[in-house]
């Protein structure tokens, strides 16, 4: 594994760790929910429904974490302390504005949500109970999208992740103990509010964590010469104007996943509580994706201009398939284009001859069905031995030609209701 590869890993590999911590988060809710006193799909239901109204606030700011770790990649790729400070005031400072903002308008928003979400009225009440509570977490939740993002902007990723963990954790903890209690403590619980409670003291642990890790590990490296004349200049016209012209598209972005998300819930939620139970969306692991935003954004402060041209291929030869390159991990042929199916096939004594006119360059592949093991079967100039499975396909990847007709036949065993699909795959 090359330097580039490893310096992408180093910086994913702690987000990944810590993004698969977050769908414990709601399995612990829907199981605390699940285990109160009462209808368990109403207290699962109104969980869903008030997770829903929280997305919609959070994910169309994402940009606080991701913008803010590109700009900071820059600045820290030119070694430019000043600022990557900068950056991060005017971050927290928006984070509080936008914070400040989502609590003062936090009924009208909850009115104006469910006149498109229809639930039942039980639901309902939950939700708007759990979003009440749980909207007091919104200073600590935004700003920790900038510190985080800020963090892997600085190409460290270890203090999101353990920042992530101990609000994953105390979340936890903190739903279990505060909605069930702790009987050996004579403490029963708060009921379905405990779960939105331990929430927001989750969020304020993690702030509290991040904050004590910033002034420890940055306070002298990059605040030290920052004065207030500096803070102040971060809110410039120019630099503010700048701050938003970036995460306009971003913003975009999440506007539309987030609508995606939402019409699903919506539409569980017309189908009845039992349904909108059923509907726990998965989360995704989004580790490589704030590795690459703060690795392009380092080598771009840099002016390696080169590390950010071969970023493609060495992303994909870590993380996986990519469809419109190739992936150096797996093959080293040229990726096909487009699918063609036979225009006619001509059935004859033991072979079928199938017609792709007027042609195409690339290989054939054909999926068979029943065929007996160790049978041959001859494709154009390939021949197949068959391995006996129930489906197999037969294709020669890395020999390709131009053709116009393709004719299969076989051994003595070949039947041609064995064939039951003819692809041919243009290059």
């Amino acid at each position: 594994m090359n330097i580039l590869n490893r310096e992408i890993l180093k910086l994913a590999i702690p987000s990944i760790l810590a993004n698969i911590t977050v769908p414990l988060v709601g399995i612990a809710d829907i199981a605390v929910a699940g285990h109160l006193s009462g209808s368990a799909a109403i207290f699962i239901g109104g969980i869903s429904i008030g997770s829903l109204l929280f997305d919609m606030l959070y994910w169309n700011f994402s940009f606080l974490r991701i913008g803010t770790g590109g700009m900071t990649a820059q600045a820290y790729g030119r070694d430019d302390m000043s600022a990557a400070a900068a950056t991060l005031i005017r971050s927290v400072f928006v984070s509080m504005l936008i914070a400040i903002s989502c609590i003062l308008i936090q009924w009208a928003f909850v009115d104006f949500v469910f006149l498109f979400v229809k639930c039942s009225p039980d639901v309902r009440a939950l939700a708007e109970t759990y979003f009440h509570i749980r909207i007091w977490a919104a200073p600590a939740t935004l700003t920790l999208m900038a510190l985080k993002g800020w963090f892997i902007g600085m190409q460290n990723s270890v203090i999101p992740m353990a920042t992530d963990l101990i609000v994953n954790g105390m979340n936890i903890a903190g739903s279990i103990i505060l909605a069930m209690g702790l009987p050996a403590l004579g403490f029963s619980g708060i009921g379905f509010p405990g779960i939105s409670v331990g929430t927001v003291a989750a969020q304020y642990s993690g702030l509290l964590f991040a904050v004590s890790m910033l002034m420890l590990r940055y306070r002298k490296k990059v605040f030290a010469g920052f004065s207030l004349k500096d803070a102040r200049e971060s809110f410039t016209g120019h630099e503010m104007k700048r701050f938003f012209n970036l995460n306009a598209d971003l913003f975009i972005r999440s506007l539309a996943i987030m609508g995606i998300y939402a019409g699903i819930t919506v539409i569980s939620a017309r189908y009845g509580d039992m349904m909108l139970a059923q509907w726990l969306p998965a989360s995704v692991l989004g580790g490589n994706f704030f590795a690459v935003d703060s690795f392009v954004g380092n080598s771009k402060g840099n002016s390696q201009s080169n590390a950010v041209a071969y970023l493609g291929l060495s992303g994909e030869s870590i993380f996986g398939y990519h469809p419109f390159s190739y992936n150096p991990l797996t093959d080293n042929a040229v990726r096909t284009y487009k699918i063609l199916r036979p225009r006619y096939f001509d059935p004859a004594y033991r072979s079928i001859a199938y017609n792709f006119a007027p042609g195409f360059y690339g290989f054939v592949r054909v999926t068979l069905r029943g065929c007996k093991r160790g049978e041959r079967i001859r494709i154009g100039n390939l021949v197949y031995i068959c391995s006996g499975e129930m489906d197999e396909q037969a294709f020669c990847r890395f020999t390709h030609q131009y053709a116009r007709q393709i004719v299969i036949s076989g051994d003595r065993h070949f039947n041609p209701d064995q064939i039951q699909d003819v692809e041919a795959l243009c290059l």
